[in-house]
């Protein structure tokens, strides 16, 4: 059975399907009181319930209530405006008249109140709520009694949030705020939770910052709180099962922000769940309302106690589900509360709560990686079910991502290369790669930039094989898409050094040159990377030129040219940016077997993607 605050929303819904088309004007008249009369049908306000038909034009100011036989306050005066109608013979009502002009005229509101067409009197200075100074702007005030442990939400629906602010009162003569909005795009809910024992009578001033205040249409909702509004009373979650309807309207606490613990947090409803051991919970809010607020999902210790868990967001006007995902990598199960917020500054949504379990994987632990075989690839299908973290290494990250663990043995003389790729489109901008000789042990290489290149490479030069423990892995830690990896086995270029240059020739350009096996630093100085070395000769009065091109264009490499190996640096090329990076060079003296240099430089290409270096002798 529908309530009766549910029937003035259903009417105040009537009247906004009426004002579509125009709505009229009228004037009230105003008794003895000073509080404006209810006008009779003939004076163009019709009585309007769900079954009445409508013809008469719509007043500027009404509230919309239900029958006197329902409302059992039915003889006070309704808060209804004075208008204006250049066709009556009826006196006009002044701008002070209008009810609520002050604080201590207030119009008593309830729970279901729409008030449509409110006008505002004389100015009012008013506390500040949301910054350093009082307001004196045009205001209309009104009160409510707030029940214990209830919530008074005000609003104000028709879009003109941007030049309006709302400002809770203890009493008129109050100096500081119960609660506050702050004008905007989209201007959220006056929220003020009664904590108290007892009731509680409150005042509210809507402050119009318009030059011209605009007649405005105000809501009224006073409700109980949700019985898990407080972390204390937090509801139990069982997995799988869905709790439906969950208003966060109705909490009466704030979630600490995880981001920022010293900031005010978000109104949250807080609930409890038990983790078994080796699993992943996934706390899910989709919002169900058309509230468009941005959603928060916080998992954190049993109450009371510091610290957080998890924690994840959505963005405004998006498909409106946040998944705050905790990760119980103990052998043992954990008991964490989980609170689901929305922005203060947006109206509040209406939820459906649910937590569901996932197994996280063996090698999620560093103690049980996966072995590979070379040239195969391996999914990761929930990177964020990852818990070990990584240690350092040399020119990563300072904050060691959490990984998934394979290993590969490298035989002597053979170069492993381990490469993240997106499973849906190839591209990883988030992956990293790091090798490891084992738990604990010797960082050999890691991906170069952890938020735009995915392959590490390791050469093993030793005279034995090498096991190498791979950490791979998302820096993104909340819903990582799912991505593969691959590790490849490949005998070790002999360029590496000068004295194993390779022929390089107009008809035998190097392709897919792999700089990640550079190690020896430019031989011409500066700021360039390491290098491969490549030998191209230049008959006596011809002119050389080299050019390197990357694919897709990410920077082109660097170029050196040598008299040979340990002779002087002729010429050199910096990468600009550009897709290509070229040198030219004249052999004015005999016969010349000169040494290309081919690497990253200042502005390096990116040392993932293969190089391709031809040379041209005219």
């Amino acid at each position: 059975m529908k309530s009766a605050a549910d029937g003035r929303w259903v009417a105040w819904t009537l009247w906004t399907a009426l004002c579509v088309g125009g709505c009229g004007s009228t004037v009230t008249s105003t008794d003895a009181s000073g509080v404006d009369a209810i006008p009779s049908s003939d004076q163009g306000v019709v009585a309007v319930d769900a079954g009445s038909p409508i013809d008469a034009p719509a007043p500027m100011d009404v509230v919309e209530v239900e029958d006197a036989s329902v409302r059992e306050d039915a003889d006070e005066p309704l808060p209804t405006d004075a208008g204006v109608n250049p066709a009556s013979d009826r006196p006009d009502v002044m701008m002070a008249d209008v009810p609520g002009a002050a604080c201590a005229s207030a119009t008593l509101v309830r729970d279901g109140d729409v008030l449509m067409g409110q006008a505002f009197g004389g100015t009012s200075s008013v506390p500040s709520c949301n910054g350093s100074f009082a307001r004196v702007s045009p205001t209309r005030w009104y009160r409510a009694t707030v029940p214990a442990d209830g919530v008074l939400e005000v609003t104000v629906p028709d879009g003109q949030g941007s030049a309006v602010e709302l400002s809770a009162l203890e009493s008129c003569e109050a100096t500081t705020c119960l609660a506050g909005t702050r004008g905007g795009r989209e201007l959220g809910p006056l929220v003020f939770h009664n904590g108290a024992s007892s009731a509680r009578t409150v005042f509210v001033a809507v402050i119009n910052l318009a030059r011209v205040p605009a007649p405005l249409t105000v809501a009224v909702r006073i409700r109980g709180a949700s019985a898990n509004s407080t972390c204390a009373a937090a509801t139990p979650l069982v997995e799988g099962i869905t709790l439906r309807g969950q208003d966060l309207g109705l909490s009466a606490e704030n979630a600490v922000n995880c981001y920022d613990p010293s900031d005010r947090g978000v109104p949250a409803l807080f609930y409890t769940v038990t983790v078994p051991p080796r699993t992943a919970l996934l706390a899910r809010a989709l919002r169900t309302s058309t509230a468009a607020s941005v959603l928060y999902s916080y998992v954190r210790p049993a109450c009371g106690e510091p610290g957080c868990l998890a924690t994840a967001f959505t963005r405004l006007f998006s498909s409106g589900e946040a998944i705050g995902q905790f990760n119980n990598a103990s052998d043992a199960p954990r008991s964490v509360s989980v609170a689901i917020g929305s922005a203060p500054e947006f109206a509040r949504p209406v939820v459906d709560v649910t937590a569901t379990f996932r197994a996280l994987p063996a090698n999620a632990r560093c103690n049980a990686p996966i072995t590979l075989t070379s040239g195969i690839a391996a999914r990761l299908e929930h990177p964020e079910d990852a818990t070990d973290a990584t240690p350092r290494c040399p020119g990563a990250s300072d904050v060691p991502p959490r990984a998934m663990y394979y290993d590969i043995v490298v035989p002597a003389g053979q170069t492993l290369t381990a490469g993240l790729s997106s499973a849906l489109d190839g591209h990883s901008p988030y992956g990293f790669v790091r090798l490891f000789t084992g738990c604990g042990g010797v960082c050999l290489a890691s991906s170069s930039a952890e938020l735009s290149s995915s392959r590490a490479l390791y050469v093993n030069a030793n005279p034995v094989a090498q096991r190498v423990l791979i950490a791979a892995g998302s820096a993104r830690t909340d819903r990582s898409p799912p991505l593969e990896l691959r590790a490849t086995l490949r005998p070790t270029s002999a360029n590496l050094d000068c004295a194993g240059a390779v022929a390089l020739s107009p008809a035998s350009p190097a392709r897919d040159i792999d700089l990640l096996e550079a190690h020896d630093p430019d031989p011409c100085g500066g700021t360039g990377g390491p290098v491969l070395y490549y030998a191209v000769a230049v008959p006596a009065g011809a002119t050389l030129t080299v050019q390197g091109g990357v694919a897709p264009a990410r920077g082109g490499p660097s170029i050196s040219l040598l008299g040979g190996c340990g002779g002087v640096c002729l010429a050199q090329s910096r990468p600009t940016g550009e897709a290509t990076s070229s040198l030219v060079y004249s052999n004015r003296g005999a016969d010349r077997s000169l040494i290309v240099a081919v690497g990253t430089g200042a502005y390096p290409a990116d040392p993932a993607t293969p190089v391709n270096v031809s040379v041209r002798v005219e």
